[in-house]
């Protein structure tokens, strides 16, 4: 796992993956949760976050999934601050499935928490939909 998310970190610092291209934030962060997150045995996510024009405390998510170092997919979602916490939603298509979390950032204990619905190929259509529950801790 470690190894996983320092050659990510490595990857980005050294210019093989642009920051534009994951999302960096360098100095502004609007919804506090913008940066690289992890959860062990699920993934590492490079989340940005938009303000609406009209909205201060609402707005769009943007990043990376990576899953390997080398193999990422976009995520896209919504987020709405309140107070200090934020609630959020994303979701990421890959190859052979797509997963749609929902959950909060908590500025108390500075961790995502979220639910996810992973949907996947099944020969039956009930069997097609697996649920779970991860918590991401911010590593940079």
């Amino acid at each position: 796992m470690f190894r996983t998310v320092t050659t990510i970190l490595l990857t980005i610092m050294a210019g093989s993956i642009a920051k534009e291209d994951v999302g960096i934030v360098d100095c502004w962060n609007p919804c506090s949760i913008s940066g690289l997150w992890h959860s062990p045995h699920v993934a590492t996510l490079w989340i940005h976050c938009n303000n609406d024009s009209s909205l201060k405390t609402a707005g769009t998510l943007t990043g990376k999934w990576f899953d390997k170092p080398w193999k990422s997919f976009q995520l896209t979602g919504r987020y709405t601050k309140v107070g200090r916490d934020v609630y959020l939603g994303f979701t990421a298509a890959y190859t052979d499935s797509v997963a749609s979390l929902t959950g909060f950032y908590s500025d108390r204990d500075r961790k995502i928490t979220t639910f996810w619905l992973m949907s996947v190929f099944a020969l039956e259509n009930w069997e097609n939909t697996v649920i779970g529950q991860a918590t991401f801790t911010k590593i940079f």
